[in-house]
């Protein structure tokens, strides 16, 4: 809506290079963040001192966003959420489920029919994936996966 209106406003047909720094007192944070997704570069008072009024536009026009923090952080904490959980397989996140039940790489195979050597690929797989090197590291790094994989079923 708002690139829509700029392009009304000011004949332009293609708004690439074109940064939007919006002067308001707009404090919604969900009005903030629609502004975000919608184009804008930036929200700044009209209060705000010479100064500080000088330094974003400069970050603006070096491409860098300017929206409060809180804003800035419901959108990283969003899209986090939605990340999918390092992009394990099924077989691969069983496997990890199944090690962080402490389960020994021979009962890993027997519970997932599967070879020893097979089970030992998969752990590379995945430590490789969620970026670990050890069994221990990939049982604490299975906890945070299990919220993520838990959100995203709940999702579908």
């Amino acid at each position: 809506m708002l690139r829509v209106a700029i392009r009304a406003v000011l004949g332009f047909a293609d708004l690439e290079g074109v940064h939007i720094l919006l002067c308001s007192e707009v404090a919604d944070r969900n009005q903030l963040l629609r502004l975000m997704l919608e184009g804008c570069s930036g929200v700044v008072a009209p209060s705000v001192s010479d100064g500080t009024l000088l330094k974003v536009i400069r970050c603006v026009l070096s491409g860098e966003l300017w929206f409060p923090r809180s804003v800035l952080s419901k959108l990283a904490k969003d899209w986090r959420a939605k990340e999918p959980a390092h992009n394990l397989t099924s077989r691969e996140l069983d496997i990890l489920k199944l090690i962080a039940d402490g389960r020994t790489n021979q009962q890993i195979a027997d519970l997932c029919f599967i070879s020893r050597e097979t089970v030992r690929w998969h752990i590379r797989s995945i430590y490789s994936k969620i970026g670990v090197a050890d069994r221990k590291a990939a049982i604490l790094q299975a906890k945070r996966i299990a919220v993520n994989v838990a959100t995203e079923e709940g999702q579908e």
